[in-house]
């Protein structure tokens, strides 16, 4: 079964899977009943998450910093993207893969930086290579570009994003171009 990452979650689905907690805590409704509230993350984000008429034990059963199962429907609400939880259940950490909650790695980062770089570098036209080149060469401006997310919650939510996202846009853009011959592939 394929792992769904919280970047990849959509309004109105079922959600079975694992996440890391990041917090929790108990909250009264309005009218003065219980709930589960979470922060539930994964390295491509985090997303809020509620069970209804939850208890105290199953509180002390789940820990910030610990992996949980959860069952679920995504909604939306003000917003923001929310899974309404019918089940949470503790999952002990050998029965986790740690890549799969930890950020973008330096040498994965690197490598789509080298990436960028390369195909930047393809451009033939002189003037748009001259200024491609200054981003490239501007030292200060590469180190802040490979820090920030593409969005703030769903689209490459983690730091270094952004450099993903690029990549992922310019490999389309070359697979797309000679099914194009009449668009320049450079301004592509």
């Amino acid at each position: 079964m394929t792992r769904k990452f919280v970047s990849h979650l959509r309004p109105e689905e079922g959600v079975n899977e694992i996440y890391l907690v990041s917090s929790r805590q108990m909250r009264p409704n309005r009218n003065g009943v219980l709930y589960l509230q979470m922060r539930l993350s994964d390295r491509t984000g985090s997303v809020d998450a509620r069970l209804w008429n939850a208890d105290q034990s199953l509180l002390e059963s789940i820990v910030p910093g610990g992996y949980v199962r959860v069952e679920g429907v995504t909604q939306v609400y003000q917003g923001n993207l929310q899974i309404i939880l019918s089940r949470v259940k503790p999952v002990p950490p050998e029965e986790v893969d740690p890549a799969d909650f930890l950020p973008l790695t330096q040498q994965k980062l690197d490598q789509n930086l080298n990436h960028l770089a390369q195909i930047l570098r393809s451009v033939e036209n002189p003037h748009l290579r001259a200024l491609l080149e200054v981003f490239l060469t501007d030292e200060h401006f590469m180190a802040r570009l490979a820090k920030v997310p593409a969005g703030v919650r769903f689209h490459h939510a983690y730091p270094g994003g952004l450099v993903v996202h690029l990549v992922t846009m310019l490999e389309l853009a070359l697979k797309m171009a000679p099914l194009y011959p009449a668009v320049n592939r450079d301004l592509l």
